[in-house]
C-alpha cells in the first residue's frame, strides 16, 4: 500500500490510499509516508502520525484548488 501512496499523482489519491490503510499500518509505513510529504515524524503513536499526514493531505489540496 505505501508503494501505491508514493506512486499516486493526486492530493486526492494519497488521501483515498491513506483511508484504506489506516486499519493495518505501521509505524515504519506512515513514516515513510510522512517523509515524501517532507513532514518530520515526531509522534510518538500511530494514530497521532496518521492524523498528521492526514490533516497536511487536506490543507495541501484545499490550497491546490483555491489556486486553480
Amino acid at each position: 500500500m505505501v508503494e501505491q501512496f508514493l506512486d499516486a499523482r493526486s492530493l486526492s489519491d494519497k488521501l483515498d490510499i491513506l483511508r484504506m490503510m489506516r486499519e493495518d499500518v505501521s509505524m515504519k509505513d506512515l513514516s515513510i509516508c510522512a517523509a515524501s510529504l517532507d513532514i518530520i515524524p515526531e509522534a510518538e503513536r500511530e494514530e497521532e502520525l496518521y492524523d498528521r499526514i492526514r490533516d497536511v493531505l487536506e490543507t495541501k489540496k484545499r490550497y491546490e484548488l483555491e489556486r486553480r
